[in-house]
């Protein structure tokens, strides 16, 4: 059986890909200092005459109503409404030939180990970059003031005599594709997300016996009566990566660790994320083959799973407004909550009543049933967890 799955954020979303932005492939700065006025706020198809939104033809680079292929032309750009808010645009070294003087490029060549050197050229050069970015995204203002005031400025010693930690100003890049770089979320997330909330409903029944020294594929071994990948019963379970219907820009926050119950930080350094801001959609298909499995089971058992873990945040998140909470109703019918993503915490991707995670403190660790510590989404305006989604199937 087939089914059309529709996801909306409800929190922001970070799904790991193992890339970062650095400042020698992007530069910050607000929207009206450097983008001109565009003549049109959209782009005519030569095939069709339909008039597509400049934003759509820089994500898709194609006509959205014959997929004849679009490009900006060159130099176009547009102002954005928000004309007070930073934003970071990405570049490759292709565009900065085009873009740069050769001459200015031959002497950056001979100071490239420098890489404050790096930063501040880059930075300093922006004008010229940012007509030829192939991505732009959201960034919070204080990562953006910190990037004018610390990014490409050597810093002096503290008040210690020691010398200040190097920023390097990572950004943890989300999942997105290769050509258009447009956000989406992998269908293995999504199956991710399901597997674990199925796995916990199994084991309300079965019950298996806690064990700290097993992991979790031992248990997942026991509960679907498998030895292997070719014979996990899931394995059949088919979920498409998750494509939004219309372009969005996805927003550059920093991921900050609380202590669970109270008002204060974890000590854990903050780190900048970029992430698919709330309320995005996306939709993709999913199809079971299983006759045990069905669509009703998997809703039920998400709503059980990640309810519960819901209503525990609602009261260990002192830094995230109980007006979230409130908001994340699933009580519709064929809709469900999920969990998904990096920074969402070890209980959402763990057995419930088989969990086996490791607590750090200082040098030493061990192995407890729940976690101490969460990670929150801080856009300078609201602190929200990271990960949640709401979800409505019907039949294909």
């Amino acid at each position: 059986m087939k089914y059309k799955l529709k996801v909306k954020t409800l929190s922001p979303i970070h799904i790991g890909s193992s890339f970062d932005f650095e400042p020698t492939n992007y530069v910050i700065n607000k929207e009206q200092t450097v983008r001109p006025q565009a003549q049109n706020d959209t782009i005519e198809c030569s095939e069709c005459h339909y008039k597509n939104p400049i934003e759509y033809v820089k994500q898709r680079h194609e006509c959205g109503n014959c997929e004849v292929p679009l490009e900006l032309p060159k130099g176009f750009c547009q102002i954005s409404k928000d004309i007070n808010k930073y934003f970071l645009y990405t570049f490759n070294p292709k565009q900065i030939s085009d873009a740069i003087n050769p001459l200015a490029l031959s002497s950056l060549a001979k100071r490239s180990e420098d890489i404050v050197e790096l930063q501040g050229f880059f930075k300093s050069n922006r004008t010229c970059i940012i007509p030829c970015a192939t991505k732009r995204a959201i960034v919070a203002t204080e990562i953006a003031q910190k990037y004018e005031q610390e990014c490409g400025v050597r810093q002096d010693n503290d008040n210690f005599g020691r010398k200040r930690r190097l920023n390097l100003f990572q950004i943890e890049r989300t999942m997105s594709t290769g050509l258009n770089e447009v956000a989406y979320i992998p269908g293995s997330s999504l199956k991710g997300a399901f597997r674990t909330a199925i796995l916990s409903a199994i084991n309300v029944k079965k019950r298996l016996p806690y064990d700290k020294t097993k992991k979790g594929n031992f248990y997942e071994k026991m509960l679907l009566n498998c030895n292997d990948a070719l014979s996990d019963p899931l394995r059949n379970l088919e979920v498409a990566d998750a494509l939004p219907e219309q372009p969005f820009l996805t927003k550059i926050l920093t991921a900050k660790n609380y202590k669970k119950y109270q008002n204060v930080g974890a000590g854990q350094l903050p780190i900048f994320t970029e992430v698919i801001p709330t309320g995005t959609e996306f939709f993709c298909t999913l199809e079971i083959q299983q006759e045990w499995l069905s669509m009703k089971m998997i809703c039920d058992n998400c709503n059980s799973f990640y309810g519960k873990l819901l209503d525990e945040q609602s009261r260990s998140m002192r830094q995230v407004s109980d007006s979230f909470f409130y908001s994340c109703d699933s009580n519709k019918e064929n809709t469900f909550v999920a969990c998904i993503g990096k920074h969402c915490g070890a209980e959402h991707i763990t057995i419930e009543n088989l969990r086996n995670i490791r607590i750090r403190r200082g040098e030493q660790s061990y192995i407890s049933d729940r976690s101490t510590t969460y990670w929150a989404a801080d856009d300078g305006s609201e602190i929200l967890p990271f990960g949640w989604c709401i979800i409505q199937w019907e039949p294909f």
